[in-house]
């Protein structure tokens, strides 16, 4: 049932993932699951890391999601117009 609720809103959307840690064996298995599924028809999904390993950016571009890679020097001057 998650599955096709997911496989459908992967279809039919863009996903910004945020701080998130792509070691996760259950979603990791479901992503490549449904991204499997819908293929060519899914939307490109989008992550954005912190000193990010070029491996695993061509890892997850194979698999459909385009990272931005940023350096924590330049999360300096974001964080402080957030305060």
């Amino acid at each position: 049932m998650v599955g096709k609720v997911l496989e459908s809103i992967l279809a039919q959307r863009t996903f910004l993932f945020v701080g998130y840690d792509f070691d996760d064996p259950d979603f990791n298995l479901l992503y490549d699951q449904i991204a499997y599924e819908i293929g060519a028809h899914g939307r490109a999904s989008y992550a954005v890391m912190l000193d990010v390993e070029p491996l695993l950016v061509d890892d997850l571009h194979r698999r459909g999601i385009h990272v931005i890679s940023l350096r924590p020097s330049e999360q300096l001057p974001l964080a402080a117009q957030m305060t």
